[in-house]
């Protein structure tokens, strides 16, 4: 069974496209990691995206 993880961080640094880092079950948890990366990579910027595309690839994968 796959467990849904629609929250995505993505970081975003000067001079370079924004890249997915991590998910997470649910918005707190995101909101957290934010704070978390913000305080210890302050060059960086940090923002949680709301993809529930992440759930169709996942189920879509098991199909026969």
């Amino acid at each position: 069974m796959t467990r849904l993880q629609p929250w995505q961080i993505i970081a975003v640094f000067p001079g370079l496209k924004p890249k997915p880092i991590g998910r997470t079950h649910n918005r707190a948890d995101a909101d957290d990691m934010v704070r978390f990366l913000q305080r210890k990579v302050p060059t960086g910027a940090f923002y949680v995206v709301f993809d529930p595309t992440e759930t169709i690839h996942s189920n879509s994968e098991h199909q026969y």
